[in-house]
């Protein structure tokens, strides 16, 4: 599965929504991922409407990896469970992310 996009909606308790290139041809869902500001909190495997190319309002507005929280990536990470060796990588994006916040 392949990370495709990322939306955020703040008020809602899932927030961010991932959306994968995993579809299903019989209904056109696409597989997603609901989180919460934080990561923990709130993680929800799910799947729904997603048009590539379009706006999708009603996921939220579409932010790029380096917009999501860090806290909301160690979740984020987490729920993937990223093997320890992969530990270094999500290390290097964490410290991007909080270049660009500085």
């Amino acid at each position: 599965m392949k990370l495709i996009d990322i939306f955020y909606q703040p008020a809602v308790l899932d927030c961010y929504t991932f959306v994968f290139d995993e579809h299903d041809s019989r209904t056109g869902a696409y597989t997603m991922l609901g989180m919460s500001e934080d990561g923990y909190a709130f993680s929800q495997w799910t799947s729904g409407v997603y048009e590539p190319g379009a706006a999708n309002e009603h996921l939220g507005s579409r932010v790029v990896l380096s917009a999501v929280g860090a806290a909301a990536l160690d979740g984020f990470f987490h729920r993937l469970s990223i093997p320890e060796e992969w530990e270094g990588i999500h290390t290097t994006v964490e410290q991007i992310v909080q270049e660009r916040d500085e």
